[in-house]
């Protein structure tokens, strides 16, 4: 499919929406006409729309999709020759046909457990005999390499169609009819906690089954290493068993909250009662836990077009974390797993945009990222809490809302001289137009006075988003962190002299020196002339700023008005999974400790921690976001999907850091 990257180069490109569009509008006059063509079109226009975010549609396609497998009997076991032998096109239909049942299989028990909607695939009416050989060859898979498509197989049988693992789908079926389905929400307590054991030991088998290389454990310690050898699709594999068996724990545990509590008199056997509450409770917990520690050891095995797959592990995750430490905020536990949640956010980010699908003038499109278009705005935050903001306007003739434009003409020695003068003739009469023309050019600039009032700076309207926020602040002085695509040395130098300290990280083509511009273009060829941790600093505009680079996984620029660039704090890393060229200093450095404790540039140190600000509140926006797709009515976008959002988190945060009075 046209949405996955894979190895594109011998493939032209390729717009999926324009074709998942068109297919859209054929698809009513496909389905009167069931048959294989017709399911493989609505699962594959079910698959774009999930991998691209938008789960209610795809719910709908997969709904479209697994009544066509009733339709066609691919719920039933056939008699289907095993892979090798001859088979007729009609046998291919019917094998073929079994696997997308498979696969609508998996998606519909995932789809149950993570919304609590009743499944489409029941277990009484389906027949759930493994594939051929499947057990043999699951876990047997070719190592291909890390683009997405293999061009051919010698045995079919091993072509990694099937996500996860089966039998733990079938478990997931089971755990939705045991636990959540209406007849089970009617259940006693004993009969509740008799099915979370039967289905705690179910899955213990099943992961006691599950080779070494790819069992998951039943509890992830706070710095788990990664396999750095397996290839991508191997890897999918290692990180989708790890994140489904620790989801399921969490949900078969977590079940148990449903149960009585027990009173302060109780009789022994209901003490025991709530001794078994109080452990499922904690397994279920300790599951979400290990889903965030292993995802921040796996990040960088996971595939791009699998974001929205994966996001659900970690935000249901956090939730759970989340509400255990408003229900036990003095737990000794409740402060670590509020630094795991912190931690978290940069798992999740958003980019600050808030998804508009519909039509409308200020709407900026930004490919590559999870939220890809809508509505962008500018934030200045201070421990994830969104203080101010602006909302921007795209387009070169705009300026972000609330920042003020002024024009500036071009002085005459800009201006530039005309040619020799011919009174009467053409040359004077273009000579005076292109002067007019010249004169009247107006460049478009932000104009920031300094302290003294005796010089303007003049900003484009990037830079001057930094002044507006701060200007929007109540009057004080500020120590203001940017990324690189605010920094330069004209806007440090008028923070500077409106009292405040600047420090960001720096692109090349910002006015940095040209000897740390040339270190930064070879660091790539290892050519950078920095040893591993090194810092050098060079003073700038008459020592009112810091130029900086230091050599970390990559070169990384700075600049600061506040840190001279010798201070130093602790802190610790983890040894880089990869087996990159740039991960191979740390990994040197590290030697075979998993994570260490290391000394490191204040600066770097504190704008990692400063920029994580805005980083947590765009966590809840960024699983949010999709579920509020919004097409019309801009308004609706803007009010519901962000400053709701903004209330909601900022209260939150202001109840957290507050003191209670």
């Amino acid at each position: 499919m046209c949405i996955f990257n894979g190895d594109s180069t011998w493939r032209p490109i390729v717009d999926s929406d324009e074709c998942a569009v068109k297919a859209h509008y054929l698809l009513s006059d496909m389905v009167e006409n069931a048959n294989i063509v017709t399911l493989q079109t609505v699962f594959m226009l079910h698959m774009h729309q999930i991998f691209s975010g938008r789960l209610y549609s795809a719910a709908m396609l997969h709904a479209i999709a697994c009544r066509i497998v009733f339709r066609l009997g691919g719920h039933v076991q056939t008699n289907i020759k095993p892979y090798g032998a001859e088979v007729s096109r009609r046998e291919r239909e019917v094998r073929h046909l079994r696997t997308i049942f498979w696969l609508c299989y998996i998606f519909d028990q995932d789809t149950a457990l993570r919304t609590g909607q009743p499944p489409i695939m029941c277990q009484e009416h389906c027949d759930l005999t493994l594939p051929d050989r499947y057990l043999e060859n699951c876990f047997c898979r070719p190592a291909l390499s890390n683009g997405i498509l293999s061009l051919s197989f010698a045995d079919e049988s091993l072509f990694p169609y099937l996500p996860g693992d089966l039998r733990l789908g079938q478990l997931k079926g089971k755990t939705f009819r045991l636990l959540y389905s209406a007849q089970a929400l009617r259940k006693s307590d004993t009969e509740l906690l008799h099915d979370i054991r039967e289905l705690d030991s179910e899955i213990e088998t099943w992961r006691l089954s599950i080779p070494l290389k790819f069992r998951p454990a039943l509890s992830v310690s706070r710095h788990p290493q990664f396999a750095p050898e397996i290839k991508l699709p191997q890897s999918m594999q290692h990180i989708v068993l790890h994140l489904e068996y620790h989801h399921l724990m969490a949900m078969i545990h977590q079940a148990s909250g449903r149960c009585c509590p027990v009173s302060p008199g109780a009789s022994f056997h209901e003490g025991d009662r709530s001794g078994a509450i109080d452990s499922s409770l904690a397994l279920a917990l300790e599951a979400s836990r290990s889903t965030l520690y292993y995802l921040q050891a796996a990040i960088d095995g996971l595939a791009g077009e699998a974001f929205w797959i994966i996001v659900f592990y970690p935000a249901a995750a956090m939730i759970a974390l989340f509400f255990n430490a408003l229900q036990n905020p003095l737990d000794m536990q409740a402060k670590l797993d509020l630094e795991l949640l912190r931690s978290a956010a940069d798992l999740i980010r958003n980019e600050g945009m808030i998804r508009y699908t519909g039509r409308n003038s200020e709407v900026t499109y930004v490919p590559g990222k999870p939220t890809d278009k809508g509505f962008k705005v500018w934030v200045v935050a201070q421990f994830g809490i969104f203080l101010r903001w602006i909302w921007h306007q795209p387009g070169a003739e705009h300026v972000p809302v609330g920042v003020e434009r002024s024009k500036r003409k071009k002085s005459v020695s800009q201006r530039g001289r005309g040619g020799r003068r011919d009174p009467g003739g053409r040359r004077e009469k273009a000579n005076r137009k292109r002067e007019a023309s010249e004169a009247d050019k107006v460049e478009e600039v932000m104009h920031v006075l300094t302290d003294d009032g005796d010089k303007i700076i003049a900003l484009n309207s990037t830079p001057s988003v930094g002044i507006t926020l701060i200007n929007l602040l109540p009057n004080s002085i500020y120590h203001v962190f940017v990324d690189n695509l605010f920094s330069s040395p004209d806007l440090f130098l008028s923070l500077r002299q409106h009292g405040h300290g600047a420090t960001g990280t720096a692109r090349p083509n910002c006015g940095i020196f040209n000897e740390l511009v040339d270190a930064k273009r070879n660091d790539k060829s290892g050519r950078s002339g920095f040893k591993f941790h090194e810092i050098k600093v060079i003073p700038a505009l008459d020592n009112q700023m810091n130029q900086m680079a230091w050599k970390d996984n990559v070169l990384v620029l700075f600049l600061s008005t506040v840190f001279k660039g010798d201070e130093r704090c602790e802190r610790w890393r983890k040894r880089r999974s990869t087996t990159t060229s740039t991960a191979r200093p740390i990994q040197r450095f590290s030697g075979d400790e998993p994570v260490k404790l290391i000394s490191i540039p204040t600066v770097a140190a504190a704008y990692n921690d400063e920029m994580n600000h805005v980083d947590r509140e765009d966590q809840r926006r960024a699983y949010q976001g999709y579920d509020h797709a919004i097409h019309r009515g801009a308004w609706q976008a803007l009010t519901w999907a962000f400053l709701l959002d903004v209330v909601l988190a900022n209260s939150f945060l202001l109840q957290l850091h507050g003191q209670p009075h």
